[in-house]
């Protein structure tokens, strides 16, 4: 026995309106003209279902550890509320005369460098909509967007 074409689709229509309610919602990325122009809303959301998802696992994977321990005070400080989530802030300040070197002879200082510099840079940069730096131009995502400078 069939089921008329319109009883077909009616169960169709409730399969995908049920499915789509246990989907994970989609995060848009942020337009490509950049995160200044974004609304706080939008900040919000990306930082909440996009970048922090994202580099608790970069961080974890590098940390080895087994679970991601990443929260928004790791970046943006234990005082983010009182300076609305401000950057650069809660990080260590860099010395942008002196920033680690992914060839030092340190090994932990290269592989941290390695590390920030050929992961979590062009991540960032990428989540937040932002093109890398540029020294031509001395625009775009760079260190100094997360750390404060010496």
């Amino acid at each position: 026995m069939t089921l008329p074409a319109r009883a077909v689709l009616v169960v169709v229509g409730v399969v995908a309106v049920a499915a789509a309610c246990h989907a994970p919602v989609p995060v848009a990325s942020p337009a490509r003209d950049g995160w200044g122009a974004m609304s706080w809303e939008d900040r919000h959301d990306t930082m909440t279902f996009a970048v922090l998802p994202k580099m608790a696992r970069t961080f974890q994977r590098f940390a080895g550890s087994t679970a991601p321990d990443m929260t928004c005070a790791t970046c943006h400080g234990t005082d983010a509320e009182l300076v609305q989530y401000a950057m650069p802030h809660g990080l260590p300040a860099l010395d942008p005369v002196h920033l680690p070197d992914r060839s030092a002879t340190d090994p932990k200082e290269a592989r941290i460098a390695k590390f920030m510099f050929d992961e979590v840079t062009p991540a960032m940069a990428d989540l937040v909509g932002v093109p890398l730096y540029d020294p031509k131009t001395k625009q775009g995502f760079s260190c100094f967007n997360c750390h404060p400078s010496r």
